[in-house]
């Protein structure tokens, strides 16, 4: 148990030994709920460890519909990747999320340096999120280190997600931390970005502790 913002947690183990169940209890031990009306969240594992469903719940163990589902469903490869998570609502009906549609898959390629995630509807038809975004392409480095981010529209076009960005870049150093990232619009030119930043520069101590 912990304790946090006057709530105390409790949690309870499947028989893989997978915390399957958190809910948050006030000083009189009575089921409370945060600020989006969860009390619990439960999660169910294969025999792999996967975490293969995850649902929320209210103080009467109602199924809450966080972000306009109620239940994930994730999927995996024989190599326990990450292939699919699909949305649910509380009566185990399909339903399209406040932000993603009702689906997105994730394709990699054999020498993992890139994945790509897309977004489909209820009938797996080719669907966006709600900033327009169909796919998302990932690019990784050698050591599994995500160096590019794009987003992309119906159209296979670069789309924004935040402010004017579309693009990401990351670059790291030989202990694989971060030390720059930089961002793009649609165009692939530098974007504005948060508050009107187009680069970050990090720097790390001995210790990979962030100096800047």
């Amino acid at each position: 148990q912990m304790s946090e913002r006057n709530a105390v947690l409790t949690w309870s183990y499947d028989r893989y030994g997978n915390i399957n169940r958190v809910s948050s209890y006030n000083a009189n031990n009575v089921l409370v709920a945060d600020e989006d009306g969860i009390a619990s969240y439960y999660n169910k594992f294969d025999n792999r460890g996967n975490n293969i469903i995850a649902e929320s719940y209210g103080t009467g163990d109602e199924m809450i519909f966080e972000d306009g589902y109620g239940k994930e469903v994730y999927e995996y490869d024989t190599l326990n990747r990450l292939i699919s998570v699909k949305n649910y609502n509380a009566y185990g009906y399909p339903s399209r999320s406040k932000y993603n549609s009702f689906c997105y898959k994730i394709l990699r390629d054999s020498l993992k340096q890139r994945s790509e995630i897309l977004f489909f509807n209820m009938e797996m038809e080719p669907d966006t999120t709600s900033s327009g975004t169909h796919g998302i392409l990932q690019k990784f480095d050698s050591s599994q280190n995500l160096i590019e981010k794009s987003f992309y529209n119906l159209s296979n076009q670069l789309n924004a997600v935040e402010q004017d960005v579309a693009v990401f870049q990351y670059d790291y150093d030989e202990r694989n931390n971060k030390i720059e990232a930089r961002f793009y619009n649609v165009d692939y030119k530098l974007a504005v970005a948060n508050q009107g930043v187009s680069i970050n520069k990090y720097t790390f101590s001995t210790n990979n502790w962030t100096t800047e």
